[in-house]
């Protein structure tokens, strides 16, 4: 057989070059007869020698791809074995830390004086920014998974993991959503009426809606419950279905956030009399006015009307898992 050894020893070489040195003398000798095998095999069909050559070689295709396969080496950042996990675990992660990284931004910049454009110009960069790195390291933690050679999966299935079949009682993607986009109004609401307002002092400042000195303690503590109530919004939709421990995480929630408004309304702690006065009802929002009265009956109202709609779900989803373990 005559053939362009320059062309051969070209590709081994290409083949070689990012092999392990102790596997490259078994793996060239094996490579080399291969190609000779499938030459021979073109010329006894008729072929030129050289086009047979080149046609073998193409047929081989990428050095670097077939090399990957004699090390056993991925060629992929997530490959399938971790590819469902990766997916599930950085969904997660932006979905439970952007909303948190957002309110404690606001909080911060309204507390350092910043004005609405430096909070939402600031804030969205930095939330860029940690999207980024979340998206980076996350992706480099399962790629090192990757190149470990283990090819177990990060959670084995089971099939008692199944997801039940969708109910009236199932969580949906939109009530997440739309828990998600509340939460997010209620906190840079809390900063956008500390930062603006209809009502302006004498020295030509905003009149905040709720006193100023609660930015010291109570506002950043209903933030946190609101960053509590967003977590429990992913469990339950990871979940899939009501459970006893999220019944009695909703009640715990609703409870807190509760107990420190109507606290702090009939404390006088909670709203500013500042503002009430520029529409003439000091009286009317007082400890004692007919205004505090009915916002603290409305927050009992609220927080209670969110246990029992969690309650009532929880039921009927026990009563649903036991209607199928019997039918089964």
């Amino acid at each position: 057989m005559t053939t362009s050894a320059s062309l051969t020893d070209r590709y081994v070489a290409a083949v070689l070059r990012s092999l392990p040195e102790d596997k490259r003398a078994d793996i060239e000798k094996e490579l080399r007869a291969s190609i000779a095998d499938a030459v021979d095999a073109r010329l006894e069909n008729g072929e030129a020698a050289a086009d047979a050559e080149r046609a073998v070689l193409q047929e081989l295709g990428d050095p670097a791809r077939l090399a990957a396969g004699y090390a056993g080496r991925p060629l992929w950042l997530v490959g399938p074995a971790y590819y469902v996990e990766y997916v599930r675990f950085l969904r997660l992660l932006l979905v439970i830390v952007l909303p948190i990284v957002a309110a404690v931004l606001v909080v911060t910049q309204v507390l350092a004086g910043a004005n609405v454009g430096q909070v939402v110009g600031g804030g969205f960069a930095t939330l860029l920014t940690v999207a980024v790195h979340l998206v980076f390291w996350i992706t480099l933690l399962f790629v090192v998974l990757e190149r470990t050679g283990t090819k177990a999966p990060v959670i084995a299935f089971d099939l008692d993991d199944l997801p039940l079949p969708a109910t009236e009682t199932t969580p949906k993607l939109s009530d997440l959503v739309a828990t998600l986009v509340f939460l997010l109004f209620t906190v840079g609401a809390l900063a956008w009426q500390q930062m603006s307002s209809v009502f302006l002092d004498g020295e030509g400042n905003p009149i905040p809606l709720l006193q100023p000195d609660l930015w010291a303690l109570w506002i950043p503590v209903f933030i946190a419950l609101c960053a509590l109530t967003l977590v429990h919004a992913v469990v339950l939709y990871s979940v899939g279905r009501w459970t006893v421990p999220l019944l009695v995480t909703v009640v715990l929630l609703n409870l807190a956030s509760a107990a420190v408004v109507v606290w702090l309304l009939v404390t006088g702690r909670l709203l500013n009399p500042a503002f009430f006065a520029e529409f003439g009802w000091d009286d009317v929002f007082a400890i004692d006015g007919v205004g505090t009265i009915v916002t603290v009956l409305g927050v009992i109202v609220i927080a209670i009307g969110g246990i029992l709609d969690a309650a009532v779900k929880t039921r009927r989803t026990l009563a649903e898992s036991t209607a199928r373990r019997g039918a089964v």
